[in-house]
């Protein structure tokens, strides 16, 4: 007979709206028991705790020190994160954090240490590695059917209608800039995508009579030879933050729209071998267009090579759930993978410490640069 897996505990920091969302995504998965809330909120603490059937605490070291607890997820503004996690692993709890790990290198680089000298895990939630469309992405590039990628572009049209100006995000100490607090997302998808990269150049704007900085922009180059960039301001109401990812290949182009991606469109040429290998590679439900260009393939010339040429292809794929329920399921998938992790250490993780630590190795880079300019 199989052995009964144990549940685990699961305690939040952090009870506003973004953990009440990560709490309503945890409590829809088994194996995983919400144990304890904290907020220094503590009426809201309470008030969480009796929603969710949890204990609650008035500050995350008391619920720290709640020995029953497993998993810690830390969802508190970024001045936060360092002091909490810290506080967590002397307690002996695998920890979840909420981007970005730390303010800086060196933080990050003090906080991965502790973790492994107790042996826990210390993910960031990088929920855009747990998505469908994501690894489509991936697949395609990959397969080489529309050749090498050359170029990325991700502009960010986010918006700022709920961001009251003594918001702590505008406050650098406290989040550490769009670079840090946010970007951190995209730096760690462009190295999933395209492998790791160098920033080359940053910039920042401020916005005239105040002190926030609302836009910024990154150029990163990648090992792969693939230059990527990145535009980020905050500035939209919220009917219109959009979000969309550009990638240019040697025979064709990717679009994805959406911080978290929610559709894919795909232009390119190619042959009836990579016809083929697109059938193999597409969901069913993707809509796959093919538009015969000549009887037989003739020769076409592009970035110095010579390639064989008979169609057109355009692809359509946009996944049945909508964007919050992607970005639930998101949640769910990386604190199932991080559990699969804590009970067999064999177990490969799709995210583990080493990509909260990169991505803010970019994100420190380009804020420099973008204060030197």
């Amino acid at each position: 007979m199989a052995s009964k897996v144990k549940t685990v505990n699961y305690g939040l920091i952090g009870c506003g709206g973004f953990g009440q969302f990560c709490l309503k995504a945890v409590a829809q998965m088994d194996g995983v028991r919400i144990a304890a809330v904290a907020d220094a909120d503590g009426a809201l603490a309470e008030k969480t705790a009796k929603t969710f059937g949890a204990a609650a605490y008035p500050d995350a070291e008391s619920l720290f020190a709640n020995g029953d607890i497993d998993l810690v997820h830390i969802v508190t503004p970024p001045f936060l994160h360092h002091s909490q996690v810290m506080a967590a692993l002397r307690h002996g709890k695998h920890v979840l954090c909420e981007k970005p790990l730390a303010l800086s290198v060196a933080d990050a680089r003090e906080m991965i240490a502790a973790a492994i000298e107790k042996q826990r895990i210390l993910p960031v939630d990088f929920v855009l590695r747990y998505n469908e469309i994501t690894d489509l992405v991936k697949k395609i590039l990959d397969s080489g059917i529309f050749g090498k990628p050359l170029y990325a572009n991700f502009i960010n049209n986010a918006s700022d209608e709920r961001l009251a100006p003594d918001h702590w995000m505008w406050d650098r100490s406290k989040s550490g800039g769009i670079f840090i607090e946010h970007a951190v997302h995209f730096f760690d998808l462009y190295r999933y995508w395209f492998g790791d990269g160098e920033v080359l150049n940053a910039h920042a704007e401020t916005r005239p009579g105040t002190a926030q900085t609302d836009r910024v922009f990154s150029q990163v180059r990648h090992g792969s030879g693939v230059i990527s960039t990145q535009y980020h301001g905050f500035n939209q109401p919220d009917l219109l933050d959009r979000q969309r990812h550009s990638i240019v290949c040697e025979t064709g182009d990717i679009t994805i729209l959406g911080w978290i991606p929610e559709e894919m469109i795909v232009k390119g040429i190619g042959d009836p071998d990579a016809n083929e290998r697109l059938w193999e590679l597409l969901p069913e439900s993707a809509d796959f267009t093919i538009s015969l260009l000549s009887e037989s393939p003739k020769p076409m010339r592009g970035n110095g090579k010579t390639i064989a040429v008979d169609r057109e292809f355009r692809i359509h794929f946009k996944p049945t759930q909508e964007k919050l329920q992607l970005y639930s399921g998101a949640i769910q998938q990386l604190i199932t993978d991080q559990i699969a992790y804590i009970r067999n250490a064999g177990h490969r993780r799709v995210i583990d410490e080493t990509n909260g630590l990169e991505a803010i190795k970019l994100a420190e880079m380009a804020t420099i640069l973008s204060q030197n300019r």
